[in-house]
């Protein structure tokens, strides 16, 4: 069955009938693109209008399919007609469902590459850890230290120390990479120290990391420029390095007092 065939052959037989496009598509009724494309060969009438056709024009509906008139209506003419046409339209069903597949390929392709390209950016990215110092005179207890692939937050609360026997004038926070010492800060502030890394703070560079973990450092100027300098040691206590994620339920070791 040949679509540019039937599309010239209702193309004849309108002129034939002297029927415009508008003309045919009113006496049908149909749409007038719908007629511009058969004669293109773009589709072709389904059923219903194809009997319509055949009365508007007086000529039968296997002669619109043949695309042209004949003068032996056979039976084996008429079954050859109609076997084109399921061969045809069991080809172009097979089209379809190829193209379907290899879009639904495409897109099963395009999911697992994004689920891939998440899962390694996502992966061992977040760390959390507990940080403390402890030195002659002063002392942290309380710190956090949270590292993500983009984000560095830094925390230290409260150096401890007795006030009575020690005026401390600055802080300085630096760690230590190749014998070479790197400054992150050296504040007068001593209650608190919150920073971020990535930041308006300090410009932190991801290969630093573990240098900065092994190798970080609280100098603390008091009295008359007297200097202690304390190792600060960090604590790790939480990753997200789990593959499958399940909820456990914890026992709360509760005192029944309260």
């Amino acid at each position: 069955m040949n679509y540019d065939e039937i599309g010239k052959f209702i193309l004849k037989l309108r002129k034939e009938k002297g029927y415009s496009q508008n003309d045919l598509a009113r006496i049908i009724p149909i749409s007038r693109q719908a007629i511009s494309k058969w004669e293109r060969g773009v589709t072709i009438p389904d059923s219903s209008t194809l009997v319509r056709l055949s009365e508007i024009f007086d000529v039968s509906i296997n002669e619109l399919l043949k695309g042209e008139k004949s003068e032996d209506n056979s039976l084996e003419e008429l079954q050859k007609t109609t076997l084109n046409i399921v061969d045809d339209s069991v080809l172009r069903m097979k089209k379809l469902k190829k193209k379907i597949q290899l879009l639904l390929l495409s897109l099963f392709i395009v999911l697992v590459g994004f689920l891939t390209y998440y899962f390694i950016n996502s992966y061992n990215s977040i760390k959390i850890y507990y940080i403390s110092a402890d030195g002659k005179h002063f002392h942290i207890n309380s710190g956090l230290f949270i590292t993500t692939t983009e984000r560095k937050y830094y925390k230290l609360d409260f150096l401890e120390y007795d006030d009575s026997l020690y005026h401390v004038n600055s802080v300085k926070l630096y760690y230590e990479k190749n014998n070479k010492s790197h400054l992150i800060i050296n504040d007068e502030t001593v209650n608190q120290i919150i920073l971020d890394l990535n930041g308006y703070d300090y410009s932190f560079p991801n290969e630093d990391l573990k240098y900065f973990l092994k190798n970080s450092y609280l100098e603390i100027i008091y009295n008359d420029n007297q200097k202690e300098l304390i190792p600060i040691k960090y604590q790790r206590s939480f990753v997200n390095d789990n593959l499958l994620f399940f909820r456990k339920k914890k026992e709360l070791n509760i005192n029944k007092s309260y």
